[in-house]
């Protein structure tokens, strides 16, 4: 693959990325609550 291609693939690419990028991670262990165990009240982002 020629660089230039590439370089217009990703390009590409970028173009149909989301503006921003968000990430979420869950708290290492919370008190009460077995390991693993999702918050309540969460919503994906979008």
């Amino acid at each position: 693959m020629a660089w230039d291609e590439w370089e217009q693939l990703k390009a590409a690419a970028a173009e149909r990325q989301p503006a921003h990028m968000q990430l979420n991670q869950l708290p290492a262990e919370r008190e009460g609550a077995p390991a693993g165990a999702r918050p309540t009240g969460l919503r994906p982002a979008g």
